[in-house]
């Protein structure tokens, strides 16, 4: 009888541990891997120039009395406007002033991701048209690769940042 009851109470060990691995064996969930988000919106949120042609293409300064009157638009290659900063002007810049960084309130969406881009820089003139001073171009695709928050671009001595959000 000793031997039926010692056999009973191993197999009821036997079953409880059976029991308990597998419910901790069914009761874990399995992590999915973490996957890089794909966002298809970028928001800029500022736009720094770090370098700017001080002089045109016939080496002459932008302003004869001063330094140039400086601001940025976003453009297509249509030359169709999507952004104006001509409101945000900085006058008379010298090399003294630079980086010069303009802040966009609320931001300025690009939902198109496949789209170019390009950030043309102006002289503001009251007289003459507007010269331009160089132009960076941008296609959002290029830059999905990590989602960096800021991006830097250069063209002809002209170098700049961009920092926005992706979403």
């Amino acid at each position: 009888m000793k031997t039926i009851h010692l056999f009973i109470r191993k197999f009821c060990n036997y079953q409880i541990f059976c029991l308990c691995l597998l419910t901790i064996i069914f009761s874990c969930k399995k992590v999915p891997a973490e996957q890089d988000p794909n966002y298809t919106n970028f928001r800029i949120l500022s736009v720094k120039v770090i370098n700017v042609p001080f002089k045109d293409e016939f080496n002459k300064e932008w302003d004869s009395l001063d330094g140039p009157d400086v601001y940025f638009n976003i453009e297509k290659i249509t030359n169709t406007i999507k952004y104006s900063g001509i409101s945000q002007c900085k006058n008379d810049i010298s090399k003294l002033n630079l980086p010069l960084l303009w802040e966009i309130e609320n931001g300025f969406l690009i939902n198109d991701l496949n789209e170019t881009n390009y950030i043309i820089f102006y002289d503001k003139d009251t007289k003459d048209v507007n010269d331009r001073m160089g132009f960076v171009s941008f296609n959002l695709s290029a830059h999905t690769s990590g989602y960096p928050k800021t991006i830097s671009k250069s063209n002809e001595g002209l170098t700049i940042s961009i920092v926005g959000e992706w979403f």
